[in-house]
């Protein structure tokens, strides 16, 4: 005994039956008899491994990188876009065994694509048949090449057999465009057309909401036709009237640099002035029975780099370059036949309209541009209209009464430029898609002596001039510009009108620090808008360009 613990007489001995003392021996096997001690004997059962209850846990699958990419076929581009296509166009499809075992195709089928085909570059087995075995991991490119003689519409599929379950269908979708092969005889009208949505409150404060992304572009042309492309013209009309053409901007035209021989890439001829795009469309032209559509890859200023290397040889001497539009007809064609020759009269709308890039004006005045080209007049007078709203009261029993709403009058003008050469043109383009129609004012002066100077010698920050009721009715025209022989023009505020004997007296915010004899005349310079958001180009011959431009006084 042991601190009141009596302890077996053996090893082994006292323990329950199936359990062994570990300083029993020998050591017991599972499922044998055998003896422990002379008291302790039996079988030994083994219970390993334990059984445990099954338990669901709730969850769900978290797909990775690979599980989203690899075991699967790719193609790509899907679909496959020709776009708006004026001459036969080729593009690219990428197939990708994105498996780690071998995948078969069997056949690619076609299904309504007249004039479309499919080709493997560089040529790998033949496909279909025999059928090409795609390696793990493994692409294959295929040339997709849409002839311009087919259906105006692209609108089919190419199947993808493979074996076992992975198939893919690769929806190719496009139009044909038919060029315009026949040179604008002047004039021709353009016209640029925003769309602008103008909230007035009462006082007349304007809020201008523009609903049109980019302007929409269209032409009315008048193209001479000779005897010997008469029937060229008819047949294109008969045939392609509802399609989409290719419409080469030949306002815009200029002729090439030099020479340019078949299989080149590159066309040495000015950009500068002209609307090309990259991706967009070119034509180079000799006549309607010689030219090549090319599509632009890149623009420089000298150069142009066409996608496709040119089918033909031109001379730089009779040759020129334009912009393409894709274009459809706004209104049936007329043809004009005198039994020999004839014209044809079509009006185009560019199906491509985007807004121009341009930067804000050289010269700015609180915070907006400022033009400052004066135009001419259109017709023999310049015409204003003084425009206000006005509230009558009327019950036809008594006095009617008048109430003025609009803070201050609006005038509204039209003005007319005369643009010569590309460049103008151009740069009259850009500042019209900055106002973008109605939405973007601007400071504009009069160039009207409407303060009439009676002042001599140099001129700080006050000055005098003619009493034409300007502090009594003019007081919130405070706007001015002052146009100097020597220095161009001044822009300044007007801070009073103060009446000095039979004149005034005009105190400025700025000193003008100029001799009286300096200054051409003062002009109001009021904050104005284009009053419609459709502006016409009329071109001439010779690249002389005919606009008016209508504005009008939203602020003075």
């Amino acid at each position: 005994m042991v601190d009141g613990v009596l302890l077996p007489d053996s090893p082994g001995q006292g323990f329950p039956p199936g359990r062994q003392n570990i300083f029993d021996s020998p050591v017991p096997v599972p499922g044998k008899a055998f003896l422990v001690n002379s008291l302790v004997s039996g079988l030994a059962t083994n219970n390993l491994p334990i059984t445990m209850p099954a338990k669901v846990v709730p969850g769900f699958f978290c797909p990775s990188y690979g599980e989203l990419f690899y075991n699967r076929i790719i193609i790509q581009p899907m679909p496959l876009d020709f776009g708006s296509i004026p001459k036969d166009t080729d593009l690219t499809l990428i197939v990708f065994n994105a498996f780690f075992v071998d995948k078969t195709l069997s056949a690619i089928t076609p299904t309504n694509l007249p004039a479309v085909s499919i080709s493997t570059t560089p040529p790998f087995p033949p496909v279909p048949p025999p059928s090409t075995v795609y390696g793990p991991l493994e692409s294959i490119t295929y040339d997709v090449s849409a002839s311009i003689n087919g259906p105006p519409s692209i609108n089919g599929s190419f199947l993808f057999d493979f074996l076992v379950e992975n198939d893919i269908t690769v929806p190719v979708i496009g139009t044909r465009v038919a060029p315009y092969p026949f040179d604008f005889t002047a004039p021709v009208a353009e016209e640029i057309v925003w769309k602008t949505n103008i909230i007035t409150s009462y006082n007349g404060t304007e809020q201008r909401i523009r609903t049109r992304k980019a302007p929409r572009q269209s032409f009315q042309i008048t193209s001479d036709i000779s005897p010997d492309n008469f029937n060229r013209a008819d047949n294109l009309f008969y045939d392609w009237r509802a399609r989409n053409f290719g419409l080469p901007v030949f306002t815009e035209k200029r002729f090439i640099d030099s020479d340019v021989t078949a299989g080149a890439t590159t066309i040495n001829v000015s950009t500068l002035y002209g609307d090309f795009r990259t991706d967009g469309f070119g034509i180079i032209y000799v006549s309607p029975k010689n030219f090549e559509i090319f599509e632009i890859a890149e623009i420089f200023v000298g150069s142009l780099t066409v996608s496709a290397p040119l089918a033909n040889s031109y001379s730089a001497s009779v040759t020129t370059v334009a912009p393409v539009r894709v274009s459809r007809l706004d209104s049936d064609p007329m043809r004009n036949f005198t039994g020999y020759n004839g014209n044809m009269n079509c009006n185009f709308s560019a199906n491509e309209n985007i807004e121009l890039a341009t930067s804000a004006s050289p010269v700015q005045f609180d915070g907006l541009d400022v033009m400052l080209d004066e135009p001419l007049k259109n017709g023999r007078f310049s015409t204003d209209t003084y425009m206000q709203e006005v509230n009558i009261v009327d019950y036809e029993t008594g006095i009617v009464s008048t109430q003025q709403r609009w803070s201050n009058t609006k005038i509204p003008r039209g003005f007319r430029y005369l643009l010569s050469g590309l460049e103008d043109i151009w740069n009259f383009r850009l500042w019209l898609h900055r106002r973008a129609g109605k939405i973007r004012p601007f400071y504009m002066p009069s160039f009207e002596n409407n303060l009439r100077l009676k002042q001599t010698g140099l001129i700080a920050d006050t000055f005098l001039i003619e009493n034409d009721f300007q502090q009594l009715h003019g007081s919130t025209r405070i706007h001015i510009a002052i146009k100097t022989y020597s220095s161009g023009f001044l822009f300044r505020t007007v801070l009073l009108y103060s009446i000095t004997g039979d004149d005034l007296t005009v105190s400025v915010d700025t000193a003008l620090s100029v001799d009286a004899s300096d200054i051409q005349f003062i002009s109001y310079m009021g904050q104005k808008r284009l009053a419609s958001d459709r502006i016409e180009f009329n071109w001439l011959s010779n690249n002389v360009v005919d606009v008016t431009v209508p504005i009008i006084e939203v602020k003075p």
